[in-house]
């Protein structure tokens, strides 16, 4: 069956994409890439006449996005913003900015940081900016900020391994490119910082929880950060930074802001 596609975004594992076919029209589909793990997400219009069209929009995470925002009309709301984590189950309307049947027509959806902003008229002011935090659907975000500083090598840089969502026992923070066989201090806080020490930039608030470690003789290190698989840690909000011992001096990584997720 040839789907005419368009809007394709990754998501969690595979992709998400609105597809056009005759027998349901255009709607939201997920796909691992085999024909037996491609699934219709959405019904929101009978039979061929189409539901989904606008904006399908990779709102949380990283390289495998957690959640997609998308826009939809059903008879019950119009045109609003749905989400979805790529199962039916996980596919629901989000948002009813023009209550009732008349919707509010999301478009121009972009991120900054752990906020997304999109146009939305909601029936009394016209179209005008909205804002929403990816934690308000679930999503999480791991993204590296500000700048580190060098020691006699490169400037050591942080990335993040797996997703930071509910039960995510395996979440690690990694370092590259710092001092080898050189103490380390992981400093942890909740919100941050720009503080210069001579040269280097402190990208963490206090105050901190310190997590003592070591890098490897190829200048590596790694932060276990376990997340619960308790809901009241959906965003929850952290900021890491590592500070590295070189001798008498210092070389600091940049900055990883984490927004804990639900799965």
């Amino acid at each position: 069956m040839e789907l005419p596609i368009s809007k394709v975004v990754p998501l969690r594992g595979g992709v998400a994409f609105v597809a056009d076919s005759a027998a349901e029209g255009r709607e939201l589909w997920w796909s691992d890439g085999t024909a037996t793990g491609t699934t219709l997400l959405t019904r929101h219009a009978p039979g061929p006449v189409s539901g989904t069209g606008r904006e399908l929009f990779a709102a949380s995470g990283d390289a495998d996005t957690l959640r997609v925002l998308f826009v939809a009309e059903d008879p019950a709301h119009g045109e609003e913003l749905w989400s979805s984590d790529g199962t039916v189950s996980g596919t629901r309307h989000f948002s009813d900015f023009a209550p009732g049947p008349a919707g509010s027509h999301p478009q121009a959806m972009a991120r900054a940081g752990t906020k997304v902003f999109f146009f939305a008229d909601d029936g009394s002011h016209g179209s005008e900016l909205c804002v929403l935090d990816v934690s308000a659907y679930g999503g999480g975000l791991a993204i590296a900020y500000g700048a580190g500083c060098r020691g006699s090598g490169a400037t050591p840089a942080l990335s993040c391994r797996d997703l930071p969502v509910l039960g995510s026992l395996g979440l690690r923070i990694s370092a590259r490119g710092a001092p080898g066989s050189s103490a380390v201090a992981w400093l942890i806080g909740a919100r941050s910082a720009a503080t210069s020490i001579g040269t280097c930039t402190l990208l963490v608030a206090t105050p901190w929880y310190v997590v003592a470690g070591m890098t490897d003789p190829i200048g590596t290190a790694t932060l276990p950060l376990p997340i619960p698989g308790d809901p009241a840690f959906v965003g929850l909000e952290l900021r890491v930074q590592g500070a590295f011992a070189e001798g008498a001096g210092l070389a600091l990584s940049d900055g990883m802001h984490v927004l804990i997720g639900a799965r």
